[in-house]
């Protein structure tokens, strides 16, 4: 993601900005934007479920300067700290974060796009800024950071001091995402709300005050910071100069980085560096001098990805894009594999950082239990195994689709060890009973039944007793809600369906469920045909599950139905305050041992790791009372 913000930074340099060297110096920063953008710190409980108790093995000192923290992808982003020699790893905050920045003592990080801490020896997390969405970090030293916030174009800087807890503004006119630091001190570029030139500033934390950087002739450049110098490179010149963060002095150099290199470490003398133009490849730098040290295979490896810096040792991570079976059949599935490294700066050597987390130690004495899921839940299932099969490297099936009642008769007929699917009808339960089978199962998560038509309809909203009557046939004509005068095309879901067996608990209830058939209703036996009927036909109502709608379809040529004037969205089914919410479960056979693959992964629901997968894909964590 860095290196695509950087690129459109650069490309809308190359746009937007002509030179600079004859302007007079800009005034500077704005030091006061409004009240609102930079409210004194006040500690407040992090987002949920991001409060865990210490864990035993942080509780010890340990040396500074043989670890680093870093937001362990293959678990969700939990922060963890891990030894430079690629050892020790451990639990430090059971948050999904972002950008975790070192600040002595203390852990920075963004946190559902809020800027949170926690202490660095491991503890709860606490929220330091929300009221704007944060976008990234930048460590001035131990004390001082940097924060970009805002809502769209408009991004607020803003220093943060960790020891007095206050937030000060910087400017209110931050052009892109590039901030560097370096030094004790740090760059900025600022944009001219008329004509969009930039001005480039050197922030002091010791004072608050920021001064104009020496201006060029040129502004097409990239930049970098290390080693208490910013590096730039002219474009047009070809060549690069750097500039004395303290004295603001520049000076022409001759140097070996390429155009938009990214730096990994340095360790003093040398850098260690990828380039865009090679994402596998690391190189170190030494003056004008360059030097492949690894370069990790295609078959492993897309991109190489900074992580953290401390002396002379780099942490990278390399990502591998795959296409791999998701379910059984044919149906392929988009996973990103993550390995870590720890790489020295000094002779280049490579260490893999093998130990993998909490969640990677569920199934390495045994294999991924067999799942099989409803329709809705098929994005969940696929995630769980792009983590534990591609992530983790770990043995299983694949995951099986019988839809929901298909899920629950796999389960009492032991065909399958665990399921994802809606609570069961009487029938399904009466087949338990036949089968002697008894179940352990709780709700994870809730997600929206939502109702969807074609573009053409002219209505956006349906009270709950008018959406009754277009399914009892009472309501024909769009007209007849205020809508297009058309013919109304209703869609409905075969008898078996986890959406059809929703529809009748949440929208009928006490009421007799109409004969469908009988009122010349189309029945549809998928999910996604409901849906594509609905995008075909301009006419039509039908009703999908709100995550499956989003994951599978994107939303794409539909209108989804206000419910008495309220949408379905994530913020609406988690306050409840959309009328149609309905709960998934988790289920396993209560005969399934305590250490059994099924029981894990069982018991792994309702931890903040699956909470925070489950959010990535719409749902709403859900734990209800014991």
């Amino acid at each position: 993601m860095k290196r695509i913000i950087l690129c459109l930074t650069v490309f809308c340099l190359v746009l937007c900005v002509a030179g600079c060297g004859s302007r007079e110096p800009a005034p500077a920063p704005v030091t006061d934007p409004p009240a609102q953008t930079a409210p004194a710190a006040t500690a407040s409980p992090a987002p949920e479920d991001t409060q865990p108790p210490v864990p035993e093995e942080t509780a010890a000192p340990v040396d500074p300067d043989t670890v680093f923290y870093f937001a362990n992808e293959l678990e969700a982003g939990r922060i963890y700290r891990q030894g430079l020699d690629g050892s020790g790893l451990a639990l430090i905050c059971d948050v999904e974060a972002e950008e975790v920045t070192e600040m002595g003592g203390t852990l920075c990080f963004i946190s559902r796009n809020a800027l949170c801490r926690c202490p660095a020896a491991g503890g709860p997390a606490e929220t330091v800024f929300s009221e704007h969405p944060v976008y990234g970090l930048c460590r001035v030293t131990d004390t001082a950071l940097l924060f970009w916030c805002g809502t769209g174009w408009d991004l607020l800087l803003c220093a943060y001091d960790t020891v007095s807890g206050q937030i000060a503004p910087v400017t209110d006119r931050l052009f892109g995402s590039e901030v560097y630091a370096t030094g004790g001190r740090a760059v900025y570029p600022v944009a001219d709300p008329e004509t969009y030139e930039l001005d480039f500033y050197c922030y002091d934390p010791e004072t608050g005050a920021s001064v104009p950087c020496p201006e060029k002739d040129s502004q097409l450049r990239t930049m970098f910071a290390c080693g208490g110098f910013v590096y730039e490179y002219d474009t047009e010149a070809d060549a690069w100069s750097r500039y004395d963060l303290e004295t603001l002095e520049r000076e022409a150099v001759a140097f070996g980085a390429a155009e938009l290199d990214t730096v990994l470490g340095f360790d003093g003398t040398s850098f260690l560096m990828s380039s865009m133009s090679d994402f596998r490849r690391i190189d170190r730098v030494t003056g004008s001098e360059r030097a492949t040290v690894c370069r990790f295979p295609e078959d492993e490896c897309d991109d190489v990805r900074p992580v953290a810096k401390k002396g002379g040792t780099a942490i990278v991570s390399t990502v591998k894009y795959t296409d791999v079976p998701a379910f059984s059949g044919t149906e392929m599935w988009m996973t990103e594999q993550t390995r870590y490294y720890a790489v020295s700066v000094a002779d280049g050597t490579v260490t893999e950082i093998t130990e993998t987390g909490q969640a990677g130690s569920m199934f390495a004495d045994g294999s991924f239990p067999k799942m099989d899921v409803s329709t809705a839940r098929k994005p969940l299932a696929m995630a769980l195994c792009s983590l534990f099969f591609q992530g983790y490297g770990r043995d299983g099936a694949l995951p099986v689709n019988s839809k929901s009642h298909g899920a629950w008769l796999d389960l009492a007929d032991r065909g399958c060890d665990i399921i994802l699917a809606p609570a069961p009808t009487e029938e399904e339960e009466a087949y338990l009973a036949e089968r002697g089978v008894e179940v352990d199962r709780k709700v994870f998560g809730a997600d929206g039944l939502v109702f969807i038509s074609g573009t053409g309809t002219g209505v956006t909203d349906l009270s709950m007793g008018q959406l009754k009557a277009i399914y009892r046939g009472e309501i024909t004509n769009w007209k007849e809600l205020g809508g297009t005068d058309h013919a109304i095309t209703v869609f409905y879901r075969n008898d078996q369906s986890g959406s059809q067996r929703q529809f009748e608990a949440l929208v009928w209830q006490e009421d007799s469920v109409p004969d469908f058939g009988s009122l010349g209703f189309s029945a549809m036996n998928e999910m996604d045909t409901i849906v594509e009927e609905c995008q075909a036909d301009p006419y039509a109502i039908g009703y999908s599950i709100m995550t499956y709608l989003y994951d599978v379809f994107n939303n794409e040529n539909v209108i989804l139905m206000g419910i008495d004037g309220v949408a379905p969205t994530v913020a609406t089914v988690s306050d409840n305050s959309y009328s149609l919410t309905l709960q998934d479960c988790v289920v396993i056979r209560s005969d399934e041992a305590e250490d059994s693959p099924a029981r894990r992964l069982y018991d792994w629901f309702g931890t903040a790791q699956c909470d925070d997968i489950l959010r990535r894909y719409g749902l709403t964590p859900v734990h209800p009372q014991a």
